[in-house]
């Protein structure tokens, strides 16, 4: 996808870059739970990309039903580092017995941004702890600049 929005900090889901970023997870994800390996390839970094490459479409498939749907959880925010060229999107999914936070990583890469990574932090409910902090600690370096 070419750098159509200019890359900004947010937490309006309706924001045109919180937007461009999650048709281009929904991509991943999408092509994942069909188990399209070179789709999904296609939207990852070439460094992430790199890692996944041996994998099998039944791996990826069963993989990637664990991944946060961004249509059935609540969006955080959009974090963007100051050369800009590097961007966390945050995501909350809610229930009884659990909380669950996924940050996706995105760099761009030659006008294009691709997912650099995926982390996620989940709490059942007795677990203590705040979990959406952690998640962040656990990506804030992503955003620094080299």
């Amino acid at each position: 996808m070419v750098l159509a929005q200019t890359p900004e900090k947010t937490t309006n889901p309706q924001h045109p870059f919180a937007k461009q970023l999650e048709t281009i997870y929904l991509k991943y994800l999408e092509s994942a739970r069909r188990g399209d390996v070179s789709a999904t390839l296609q939207v990852m970094t070439s460094e992430y990309a790199q890692m996944a490459k041996q994998i099998t479409p039944e791996l990826l498939k069963g993989m990637s039903t664990d991944d946060l749907d961004p249509r059935q959880s609540q969006f955080i925010r959009i974090d963007v580092s100051k050369k800009k060229n590097m961007a966390r999107a945050i995501y909350q999914k809610l229930s009884p017995e659990r909380k669950d936070w996924t940050a996706i990583l995105f760099k761009n890469e030659s006008g294009a941004w691709k997912i650099a990574k995926i982390v996620r932090q989940g709490r059942t409910g007795s677990e203590t702890g705040d979990g959406l902090q952690e998640l962040l600690n656990d990506t804030n370096s992503f955003l620094q600049e080299p």
